[in-house]
């Protein structure tokens, strides 16, 4: 796992810990979060 994808799961699993509410960097900033999927189906 990159740097950059350990990041963003450590702000998806607070995210969702937190029942919607992101804290640190996120503190107050509204956020959504988008499941992708590339042309093959499988999930990035």
């Amino acid at each position: 796992m990159s740097e950059r994808q350990w990041r963003n799961q450590q702000v998806i699993d607070e995210f969702r810990h937190g029942g919607g509410v992101a804290g640190g960097d996120f503190t107050g900033v509204p956020l959504l979060l988008l499941p992708t999927t590339v042309d093959n189906g499988k999930t990035l």
